[in-house]
């Protein structure tokens, strides 16, 4: 095998782990997104996941090979990459849209391509504050990890992690019990034992990040590490924080929707013991 050979085979082998770890949870992101954003919850019923999942496919997959052919086997610049990709997925999506609605209108199309451009804007704004922060605290260039796949799916985790925690929280809130902020927020400033839960996990990841900080920045601990210990120390500093909340805020509603739900079925109680009260007087 000569040495053009050995560089194909290299660049077909980095594109199908790329599209694993990279490029299909990013797609996926995109398409669930914009479709919590149209309230077509129906096509991410659980229950139906072997029909949804047809549909899921048909703008996730194609784009998301497309994005690798280009990136490690015909190379094109990244500007024209992202463009194409956004224009592919946004046809392909109206389609999914077109295909599994009941009603089609102009401005249902316009919604989708509108949702698409908010989500797009969302994935590249996550990706915008931790990927700096983390060559930052490695100092390193980005140069430095894009060829290498591995390396390319780690510094994505922070990123990713707080764009399925929308996800996961969006879905949360929509078949909670407590669909509002102002309801949420009430209850916390109530309820002794949640509002100090939360001052005191607020002050604990305040005072935790000041100290890695710290340790990482002034005391330059990570120098003394290889490179992969660096990369998932910081990658586990900047994800837990996001993923801890989302799920401190879930289970604070989740609490919050079972206490409602025990006083409405106590004042029903109640209601219903005045009713036969009043009957037999």
């Amino acid at each position: 095998m000569n040495k053009k050979e050995v560089i194909h085979m290299q660049g077909v082998t980095n594109a199908l782990l790329n599209l694993i770890l990279v490029s299909i949870p990013e797609e996926t992101f995109l398409v669930v997104m914009t479709l919590i954003l149209l309230k077509r919850f129906d096509m991410l019923d659980i229950r139906m996941w072997r029909y949804n999942i047809r549909w899921l496919v048909i703008p996730v997959l194609p784009v998301a090979i497309l994005i690798n052919v280009f990136r490690y086997i015909i190379i094109i610049p990244k500007p024209f990459v992202s463009l194409i990709t956004l224009i592919l997925i946004n046809l392909l999506m109206v389609y999914v849209i077109r295909k599994t609605s009941i009603e089609i209108n102009k401005r249902l199309i316009r919604k989708t391509v509108f949702f698409m451009l908010i989500c797009f804007s969302i994935l590249i704004i996550s990706e915008i504050i931790y990927i700096p922060i983390t060559l930052l605290l490695m100092k390193k260039d980005i140069s430095y990890f894009n060829n290498v796949v591995i390396y390319n799916f780690i510094l994505s985790i922070p990123s990713r992690a707080t764009q399925y925690s929308i996800i996961i929280y969006t879905i949360f809130n929509k078949n909670s019990k407590i669909h509002t902020n102002t309801i949420f927020i009430n209850y916390l400033l109530k309820n002794k034992f949640l509002r100090t839960s939360s001052i005191v996990l607020i002050i604990m990841f305040d005072l935790s990040t000041i100290y890695f900080l710290k340790l990482i920045v002034i005391n330059n601990i990570l120098s003394t590490l290889g490179l992969y210990e660096q990369m998932i120390i910081i990658i586990i500093i900047l994800s837990l924080p996001v993923i801890t909340l989302t799920w401190f805020v879930m289970l604070i509603k989740y609490l919050i929707g079972q206490e409602r739900q025990i006083q409405q079925t106590y004042e029903n109680l109640v209601m219903q013991d005045d009713i036969s009260f009043d009957v037999e007087d």
